[in-house]
């Protein structure tokens, strides 16, 4: 019987209830211990609470978000000798595994650690669906409705009341979100990351809507999203700073607005979905990806196999090696923006 540690790192994400789920049933079915740390590596670097996990404690988690095992943002590889206390506490608890659950961040940790002769897997975790080698991480789905139903609502507002309304949502390095949500709720412009954005294009792309007597819009901007102009970079940067905006990317959707409305004169407004994207219940396709992607990380574990991660490609679970993901983010590329661009209007 092997003894399994789970921890969830980074950001709160829907479905990370559902990963804890899948790991938790399938490794007792396979006769493993598994012992949930609590807090990230915060927890496991501090040597701090943990908690036994059975079948029946885990029972109905996945239909809740967050996660029952709290989780932080800390990087123990930012932190003075964290290597070397995440190895000792590792040792100390007895574990033969871990399983980390988390996005960019904590996969860079988990490769690292692997390196070092930990036994390591990993379970790929982001909204912003960016993880390289899977095709969609679990939260992706669930943030990107969160954010369609949102816009859908300042849809009708704007219609009412014949304003501009740029929306910001998550998406500091990539544009999947912002890509999805926009295009799934119509809206009339997504910047992305990728892809720096031309405001005299979406201003002119406005006016047309206007004598198109459509006198409302809606932009979509990934919070990471920035504009093709030097000198405007520099503006957008001066506002962010001057409204401490720099932990919920850049203020891209206030800076937009105010520059939609002095160019046009038109009543604009920004609105920034910020966390909201994170709460809430998981979809359906959440639940079911955090529990296979969990099954599969038990099932690593029963075969010995480590310096894995769990990735979905095509409609199946795989394993792919944790140190090739965590070199690089998935992003949206030049051919699949351009196709999405048709849409704009």
């Amino acid at each position: 019987m092997a003894k399994i540690g789970v921890l969830t790192g980074g950001g709160d994400c829907p479905g990370l209830n559902a990963v804890i789920r899948g790991i938790v049933v399938r490794a007792c079915i396979l006769g493993h211990e598994v012992l949930g740390l609590r807090r990230g590596y915060r927890g496991l670097m501090d040597g701090g609470r943990t908690m036994e996990l059975s079948a029946e404690d885990v029972e109905d988690i996945h239909v809740s978000g967050g996660t029952i095992l709290g989780s932080s943002m800390l990087d123990p590889y930012q932190e003075k000798n964290g290597e070397k206390q995440v190895i000792k506490n590792y040792k100390r608890l007895g574990l033969d595994c871990l399983i980390v659950v988390g996005g960019e961040m904590s996969l860079r940790a988990a490769a690292k650690l692997s390196a070092k002769g930990v036994n390591v897997i990993a379970v790929p975790k982001t909204l912003d669906n960016n993880v390289a080698m899977t095709d969609y991480t679990f939260g992706f789905a669930t943030a990107s409705n969160v954010a369609c139903e949102a816009i859908e609502r300042l849809q009708t507002s704007a219609q009412s009341r014949e304003r501009i309304v740029v929306v910001e949502v998550i998406g500091l390095h990539s544009g999947w979100t912002a890509l999805y949500s926009g295009l799934g709720a119509g809206a009339s412009y997504v910047a992305i990351p990728e892809f720096p954005f031309d405001l005299k294009e979406i201003c002119e792309l406005i006016q047309y809507r206007r004598t198109q007597g459509k006198p409302y819009s809606i932009i979509v901007v990934a919070e990471g999203a920035q504009p093709n102009s030097v000198s405007q970079q520099q503006s957008l940067a001066k506002l962010a700073e001057k409204h401490g905006e720099v932990d919920m990317g850049h203020g891209v959707a206030a800076w937009l607005a105010q520059q939609i409305k002095r160019k046009l004169k038109v009543e604009t407004q920004s609105v920034i979905l910020g966390h909201v994207q994170r709460g809430g219940i998981p979809t359906a396709f959440d639940r079911v990806l955090g529990m296979r992607l969990g099954a599969m990380a038990a099932d690593l574990a029963e075969e010995g196999k480590f310096g894995l991660m769990t990735a979905l490609r095509g409609a199946r679970v795989e394993s792919v090696d944790i140190m090739e993901a965590a070199k690089t983010r998935k992003l949206v590329d030049c051919e699949f923006y351009e196709e999405i661009k048709t849409f704009f209007s």
